[in-house]
């Protein structure tokens, strides 16, 4: 693994820890009867968010080693998909946290971790691309 592998993975890794603890931190803050209405309604679409990333990276990854010639169009559309994953991710969050009337301190803490963790995405690419342009050799 070349240096810009290692500082892309750990920029995504702070930024994942720190958008947690932003969360977490309104979380907190929150009623306890909005703890519970929040928890209530993102139980059951966690898991399967978590199912659908882990399917897409999979097809991803099979499909990648399947075809290498076309690994310049799959890494386009892999981010189309992945981008409008989470776009969609946050407007039903978003729905959800109003429809439950979540303050707007804690809908803004939700924002902002999706901001830090796109932008960390954008970033580690950004890294990996001059990585792989020789930059850090």
């Amino acid at each position: 693994m070349d240096v810009a592998t290692i500082i892309a993975i750990g920029v995504i890794f702070l930024a994942i820890i720190l958008g947690q603890r932003i969360v977490v931190n309104q979380h907190e803050k929150l009623s306890d009867e909005m703890r519970l209405a929040v928890s209530k309604a993102f139980v059951r679409s966690n898991s399967n968010y978590s199912i659908a990333i882990f399917s897409i990276v999979f097809v991803f990854v099979i499909v990648a080693y399947s075809l290498p010639a076309y690994l310049n169009w799959l890494i386009g559309g892999y981010f189309l998909i992945i981008g409008s994953f989470f776009i969609g991710k946050i407007v039903v969050n978003t729905r959800k946290l109003k429809a439950i009337n979540a303050p707007w301190e804690y809908i803004r803490a939700v924002y902002l971790s999706y901001l830090l963790l796109i932008g960390s995405a954008v970033l580690a690419g950004i890294i990996l691309g001059l990585g792989n342009s020789g930059l850090f050799r």
